[in-house]
C-alpha cells in the first residue's frame, strides 16, 4: 500500500474515532436500546424520535426473521410513535425503573403485540 493512501486512511479513522466514541458511551453497543427511562426523562424531541425509530427498526427485524421462520408476522402498521410513547411513559413512570433500558421495554411490547396471521 503506497504511502499516501495509508496516511488518507489513518486520517479518516482519526477523524471517525470521536464520533465512534460518542455513539458508544450514549447509547452503547445496541444503540438506542441501550438509553434507560433516566435518558428517556430528559430527551428532546429528535432523541425521542431517534429512540422510536430504533425500536420500529428492531421490531421490523423481528417481523422479518417470524416471517422467514414461517411465524406470524408483527403488525407492524400499529407500532406508532404515539403508542410506543405511552408505552415508555408507562413503563418510566416509577421512578424505581430509572435504569430499565429501552430494549427491554420494547421486548415487553412485543411480547404481546398483535400478529398479523398467515394469509
Amino acid at each position: 500500500m503506497n504511502k499516501q493512501r495509508l496516511k488518507t486512511i489513518l486520517v479518516g479513522l482519526i477523524l471517525l474515532a470521536p464520533c465512534s466514541l460518542r455513539a458508544q458511551n450514549q447509547f452503547g453497543v445496541v444503540g438506542a436500546g441501550n438509553a434507560t427511562c433516566q435518558y428517556w426523562a430528559q430527551a428532546d424531541a429528535n432523541q425521542k424520535i431517534e429512540v422510536f425509530s430504533w425500536m420500529k427498526g428492531f421490531a421490523s427485524s423481528e417481523s422479518l426473521s417470524r416471517a422467514h421462520s414461517n411465524e406470524d408476522e408483527l403488525r407492524l402498521e400499529m407500532l406508532s410513535n404515539n403508542y410506543l410513547n405511552y408505552e415508555i411513559e408507562t413503563a418510566c413512570a416509577d421512578p424505581a425503573n430509572s435504569s430499565e433500558k429501552m430494549s427491554s421495554i420494547l421486548l415487553e411490547i412485543l411480547a404481546t403485540f398483535p400478529l398479523r396471521a398467515e394469509q
